[in-house]
């Protein structure tokens, strides 16, 4: 009996480690995805199948930084962003502010700190559109100090299930003013590799900041793999923008 439990308290812990980042790696592929998936493999057929191979390491490398990050703070990318560079975030300039720390050491810091947040918050808006409301309340009620999660009950936590709801809405209200639901899910996934570009920027200083990630903090190894993926995803988004623009 005594073996059996051992057992049993091993493979439950095991699935409790396990299983968050099943559902997490699993959530990715999300309608928005497999509708991109389906729109890259009718035009190009196999033939973009290696960059699956590239993006793997990319892609291993900015969610370890991330877990990392959550793991040692206990709190998401805003939270974390709210706690260590701003004390007081009331509005969008303030939030805008508090991100110039992140690139002070690059020219025009002000401007940089604002486009940044500007470019992450409109994405994080559209993501949520088709089926990310509930990423969106989360991250959302992070930044503005709200009581989020989906074990509260609804009149704990009103800004939370508020943003899943309209985020709800305003996908269904898709299908009915006259919007292909296949393109809007295509674009979101182009405007979900725009937004992170800034947000990946924000995770390799965070995730190499010793103040906030102490003896925990990225690795050469990792902080080389992360920037790498940040210049990747710069040059893709530069060079779709200029092939729209060209044309």
């Amino acid at each position: 009996m005594e073996t059996k439990k051992v057992t049993s308290s091993r493979f439950v812990r095991f699935w409790k480690i396990l299983g968050p980042g099943v559902v997490t790696g699993a959530a990715d592929d999300d309608p928005s995805g497999i509708a991109t998936y389906t729109q890259t493999g009718a035009k190009f057929g196999y033939g973009q199948l290696w960059t699956a191979v590239a993006m793997l390491p990319l892609m291993i490398a900015i969610q370890e930084a991330c877990a990392r990050i959550g793991a040692v703070n206990g709190h998401g990318l805003a939270a974390v962003i709210k706690a260590n560079y701003s004390k007081n975030v009331d509005s969008a300039a303030d939030a805008a502010k508090a991100l110039e720390p992140l690139v002070q050491s690059f020219p025009h810091a002000g401007f940089l700190s604002k486009l940044i947040f500007a470019t992450g918050i409109i994405g994080l808006g559209l993501l949520a559109i088709p089926v990310l409301s509930g990423s969106a309340a989360y991250a959302l009620s992070e930044a503005f100090n709200l009581k989020e999660g989906l074990n509260l009950k609804l009149k704990k936590a009103h800004g939370f299930y508020g943003v899943i709801t309209i985020a709800t809405l305003v996908g269904l209200m898709i299908n009915f003013i006259g919007i292909d639901p296949i393109k809007a899910l295509v674009f979101t996934a182009v405007f979900n590799g725009v937004a992170a570009v800034p947000l990946i920027f924000l995770i390799a200083r965070i995730a190499r900041n010793p103040k906030i990630m102490g003896e925990y903090r990225s690795g050469w190894l990792s902080n080389t793999v992360v920037w790498i993926t940040f210049v990747v995803m710069l040059a893709s988004a530069i060079a779709m923008f200029y092939t729209l623009f060209s044309e």
